[in-house]
């Protein structure tokens, strides 16, 4: 797939590979990718041609760096598009390495695909006012059509009324009653005053700098009851800044750790900010699984290791912890991990802060790259506690949401420990005091 529009690739025919349009791509077939190839179909990794492959995928995922990708299935029940780390996605676009895949799915049968269907059932989905309108109509439609037979066979005894010429020309008559009173009783203004509101709702949406694309928003705005939304970026100011830290002072004093307060909640430059001279040597990215990632950085002839993840992750690798009052390393006993581990329930609990743990480890002199066996036997440094405060503008919000009886849930995939959205309830209750 080494093109330049990524609407033909290469595929492998009779033993070789040849340059077909995208479109003529069918299950089975074995497509060779590389770097800046946007992948045609949904694919089944089965060669690596290169050390590694990375793929972008944040059109499908969001998330915000790439994925490294391996042959070898996943064995997790139920495994959502994060853990099929063997199968390369409709759409995405290869950053890094090379390698042979089958597809195994395309059009429709993509999870780009399923995307488009699900949109597309959702615009289908008739809303609560046409229901509403359908509901009525039917009802409407049945009443009129009884009073008119009611009418009808209220007059039969006037049927052979002479002025009419005959009993079925009487019947004809009656009938033409009844049909011009079920004309005259349908509401035919009713289409008109409803588009001139839902009209008028969108012209004052569009004053809120809210713009809608069709009529039947309006309206469906109106009837929502419960709103699903993104924490970070979206309630938060997504400037994440460390607010408290907690390091190991000695292990022969109570209490033995000491925790720092970090003032600050943006990213302006304020303190003193080192130059590291180009420290970083090889990385191991994080990874969901792992959930850590780990640096190896060079300084004064001398390598160590660094790694920063979930306090959980790097606390089970721990076999020692570093002393910030001699700088001394002494083995982490369960006395300390219990201690660390209920200073950890403060920080995501009590104070609701986002949570890395630090380590270290000294590498052999000389060591160039690092794996995932190097992340073992590590050296505890200590906590940080992060703080992503929400935007000033959330308070009004869910207070106005909360006003209309609409329901707010916070979708996050923060610790179940400190999630922000304990972190909300709080505020919103002092808000609501005060």
């Amino acid at each position: 797939m080494f093109l330049l529009t990524g609407a033909f690739v290469n595929v492998a025919l009779l033993g070789c590979f040849s340059i077909l349009p995208a479109t003529e791509l069918v299950p089975g077939d074995i497509v060779e990718v590389g770097v800046g190839c946007k992948v045609p179909a949904d694919m089944r990794m089965v060669e690596m041609l290169s050390h590694q492959l990375r793929v972008d995928q944040a059109i499908l995922t969001g998330e915000s760096c790439s994925v490294a990708k391996e042959i070898e299935s996943t064995s997790a029940m139920n495994a959502v598009y994060q853990d099929k780390t063997n199968i390369l996605f409709s759409g995405t676009v290869v950053v890094a390495g090379r390698a042979r895949a089958v597809v195994i799915g395309v059009g429709s049968n993509t999870a780009m695909g399923s995307i488009r269907d699900a949109m597309l059932r959702t615009e289908d989905e008739a809303t609560p006012l046409k229901k509403k309108l359908d509901e009525f109509g039917t009802f409407l439609a049945k009443v009129i059509a009884g009073i008119c037979i009611l009418v009808w066979v209220v007059n039969i005894g006037h049927f052979r009324d002479p002025s009419h010429g005959g009993f079925v020309r009487g019947a004809i008559h009656y009938f033409k009653v009844a049909v011009a009173l079920a004309v005259a009783a349908i509401p035919e203004g009713l289409p008109a005053v409803v588009t001139t509101c839902l009209a008028l709702g969108t012209k004052r949406m569009a004053r809120l700098n809210a713009i809608v694309r069709s009529l039947p928003s309006v309206e469906t705005l109106g009837c929502t009851t419960v709103i699903c939304s993104d924490k970070t970026g979206t309630l938060t100011t997504n400037m994440m800044s460390v607010s408290k830290v907690c390091v190991v002072h000695s292990v022969h004093q109570r209490p033995m750790t000491d925790e720092y307060s970090i003032s600050g909640t943006t990213f302006a430059p304020d303190g003193f900010i080192y130059d590291a001279g180009g420290l970083q040597i090889s990385v191991l990215e994080f990874s969901r699984d792992r959930k850590m990632m780990s640096v190896l950085c060079s300084r004064k002839q001398q390598e160590i290791m660094f790694s920063k993840g979930a306090p959980e992750s790097i606390m089970a690798r721990c076999t020692h912890i570093l002393c910030n009052d001699d700088g001394s390393s002494v083995p982490l006993t369960m006395d300390i991990r219990n201690e660390l581990e209920a200073r950890f329930q403060s920080f995501a609990g009590k104070d609701m802060l986002r949570c890395l743990a630090l380590a270290l480890k000294r590498m052999p002199a000389g060591q160039q790259s690092i794996c995932y066996d190097d992340e073992a036997n590590l050296t505890f440094i200590g906590l940080v506690g992060m703080l992503d405060p929400p935007r000033e503008e959330v308070r009004d919000a869910i207070h106005s949401c909360m006003s209309a009886g609409i329901r707010v849930i916070v979708v996050t995939g923060d610790n179940k420990v400190g999630d922000i959205v304990a972190y909300f309830s709080r505020t919103l209750c002092y808000w609501l005091e005060t």
